[in-house]
């Protein structure tokens, strides 16, 4: 049951990232790197991969802080997910 929630989260939050109004280069090529990551995850459904993701997620939560609060405060909650299943 939590492996279908975290994917569905994943989902989510890539829609989220789709979605967001980015107007600088560097933050458009970090929500591209993290929508790969997230889409390999979500492909390949893997423990050791999702570990690395958590740490990709941190980063990118702590530069979009200031920035961009609802897409910080869904990659918060996919990083509780990962973190409450182990990983």
């Amino acid at each position: 049951m939590e492996e279908q929630n975290l994917q569905e989260m994943l989902i989510r939050l890539r829609q989220e990232l789709e979605l967001a109004q980015v107007n600088d280069l560097q933050t458009q090529k970090l929500l591209r790197e993290l929508d790969a990551q997230i889409k390999q995850q979500i492909e390949a459904d893997d423990d050791e991969k999702a570990g690395s993701l958590l740490q990709r997620l941190e980063e990118a939560a702590a530069e979009l802080e200031a920035s961009h609060s609802t897409l910080t405060a869904a990659i918060t909650h996919v990083m509780t997910a990962l973190s409450n299943m182990g990983l």
